[in-house]
């Protein structure tokens, strides 16, 4: 009979453990155990009229990989378009290569891709692309969902966006206030490539967005407390 029990016990205790440690490691995306990026992918081709490599996170969201993975086959396909021919008219071949940095937290994950195409021209072009996603929500946030609902949310965030990027203009001699003004003044389309730091909310702007493509591109970073006010809780 002690037997029995002993063994009844041993069996208990052992369900117990396996209950306990299944819950721990169960695929949650805010436990520490499961990390929000699965792995990377990366794409590589070397075509008649130029080159693609590509690097790119598979997530635990469905949501933002399905929004990460639309916006690498658009990219793809756009470039692959644009180099079309290349190779029979000139001696140049084209090239895009598309890289990520992530920035997670207990509630957001960020992501930033550096794009760089060259289609043939003078120059290539560099643009950053952001995907902001809130872990509990499931969802990707836009500039609309993380300020006020208020008439003048992009006048304030404007006035303290600009005097940032001038004082960085002003070390190479690129500042034109007009540039300025068209690529950072209070609309919303000038505010939608941003990503959530340690620091701050940090917001990119292109070459040519507010300066010269000389100039390079610009990324601006604004610590938490300094927007506090403009922030929805």
């Amino acid at each position: 009979m002690k037997k029995i029990n002993i063994f009844g016990v041993i069996i208990i205790v052992i369900l117990v453990a396996w209950g306990v440690l299944s819950h721990g490691f169960k695929e949650n995306p805010l436990n520490p155990f499961y990390p929000f990026i699965i792995q990377d992918k990366t794409i590589s081709e070397n075509l008649k009229d130029g080159t693609i490599n590509i690097k790119y996170p598979v997530t635990k969201s469905t949501v933002l990989n399905e929004a990460i993975n639309s916006f690498i086959t658009t990219q793809e396909k756009n470039f692959k378009d644009n180099i079309s021919g290349l190779s029979d008219v000139s001696s140049a071949t084209g090239s895009l290569d598309i890289s990520y940095k992530s920035y997670l937290s207990d509630r957001t994950a960020s992501f930033n891709f550096d794009v760089n195409s060259d289609t043939g021209g003078a120059h290539g072009n560099l643009n950053t692309i952001t995907f902001n996603y809130d872990r509990i929500l499931d969802k990707i946030l836009t500039i609309k969902d993380i300020f006020i609902d208020q008439p003048d949310y992009l006048v304030q965030l404007s006035n303290l966006v600009k005097p940032l990027i001038q004082n960085e203009l002003a070390k190479s001699q690129f500042q034109d206030d007009t540039w300025l003004e068209e690529g950072a003044g209070a609309k919303e389309e000038n505010y939608q490539q941003f990503v959530f730091t340690k620091d701050g909310l940090t917001f990119f702007f292109d070459p040519y967005q507010v300066a010269p493509y000389a100039a390079g591109s610009q990324d601006i970073t604004l610590p938490y407390q300094s927007i506090s006010s403009l922030l929805r809780p």
